[in-house]
């Protein structure tokens, strides 16, 4: 019988630390330096999500659609998906998501 209990610590974890974050947490960045980090918005997009409001969401942080289903994908892709993507589609997935998310910080920085 094998020992499920290690596979299932780090989505429990991530679950946990969502949870802190969704309730507790002040972004230090913006906090110290006075300014929106990148991801300053998730929390709250990810807020209006859980109460289906889709435009408040993506008024937040449009990326947070993206984030999402990127989430849930690399924490449940090896007990779900029996083939995961490889990892060359995986890394240009991270890489673009990242870059996107500088973009939307750098507009919301000077527009």
């Amino acid at each position: 019988m094998k020992n499920y209990s290690k596979k299932f610590v780090l989505p429990i974890l991530i679950i946990v630390l969502a949870i802190f974050v969704l309730f507790f947490y002040k972004c230090p960045i913006k906090t110290i330096l006075g300014f929106d980090c990148p991801g300053c918005g998730l929390t709250r997009a990810f807020k209006s999500l859980l109460m289906l409001d889709f435009r408040s969401a993506f008024r937040f942080h449009p990326v947070i659609f993206i984030l999402i289903p990127e989430a849930v994908y690399y924490l449940f892709s090896r007990f779900i998906v029996k083939k995961q993507l490889k990892a060359k589609t995986e890394q240009i997935i991270l890489i673009s998501t990242a870059i996107l998310t500088i973009i939307v910080w750098i507009l919301r920085l000077f527009f």
